[in-house]
């Protein structure tokens, strides 16, 4: 009796080829590939730089997984906008493949346009630093030593951050994490939104609710300067385009 006959060259451990990205978001990856059908299992190492011998210990490296299947995902140890190298081998029965390199990004998030956000968050103090499931990649900075700010305060107290025409959450933009202290002169506050899906700035509209406290002189910030960014992270990259003087309560356009 006979069964699973094959007629095929010598075995050998053939590397990993034909590498495809079917699922890169902003922080996961699904990779899939072909290789040795006398694999039975693969290493997969994936770094944030090119590695000279993937065995190596080395800092760059986030993922160090064997898979027995053709393919891996991974929804953790990534961010977003960041570009990775994978490294793959073949594990045969009696030998291991050279390894074989690839290299992805992942996506940086596009919002739907138009796009709203109201700042509505859980009780307590939140800052948009320190909030895991607060405002989705939006970037905050600012100059001032040691401050979080701008920042939401949702605390339920005297000191509770609102608009307060409906009494919804509000961005404080203040010189530090008090809605008493001001912006002084030559400091900054900024906060931006996630990058937007549109073809030219002449389709964009901006409002937004606001009111200011009653800081005045040339020693504070006394508007809004409203523009845009290449790079979020980087205050350099801000180029202005107007700038709205908040004083009363209402609605800005």
């Amino acid at each position: 009796m006979l069964d699973n006959v094959q007629v095929r060259s010598t075995p050998t451990c053939e590397a990993a080829f034909d590498i495809q990205y079917t699922g890169l978001t902003v922080s996961s990856m699904t990779a899939k590939w072909d290789g040795s059908m006398d694999a039975v299992s693969f290493d997969v190492v994936i770094a944030t730089s090119p590695l000279d011998n993937p065995d190596d210990d080395n800092a760059a490296v986030v993922v160090r997984e064997n898979v027995e299947t053709y393919g891996i995902t991974v929804d953790t140890a990534l961010v977003r906008n960041t570009a990775y190298w994978m490294y793959i081998r073949s594990n045969c029965r009696r030998e291991q493949s050279a390894w074989t390199e690839s290299r992805f990004t992942t996506k940086n998030l596009v919002s739907d346009f138009p796009y709203s956000e109201n700042f509505t968050v859980g009780q307590g103090w939140t800052y948009m630093p320190d909030a895991v499931d607060f405002i989705p990649y939006w970037t905050i900075g600012s100059n001032i030593s040691g401050a979080k700010v701008p920042y939401v305060n949702v605390g339920t107290g005297s000191n509770r951050v609102v608009y307060a025409y409906d009494e919804s959450f509000a961005l404080a933009f203040t010189g530090e994490q008090n809605l008493t202290t001001p912006i002084e002169k030559g400091n900054y506050v900024y906060a931006a939104t996630p990058e937007l899906d549109v073809n030219s700035l002449s389709e964009m509209q901006l409002t937004f609710a606001g009111t200011a406290a009653s800081f005045v002189g040339a020693d504070y910030a006394s508007g809004i300067i409203v523009g845009v960014m290449d790079n979020p992270a980087d205050f350099t990259s801000f180029v202005a385009i107007d700038t709205i003087y908040v004083s009363e309560q209402r609605e800005y356009v």
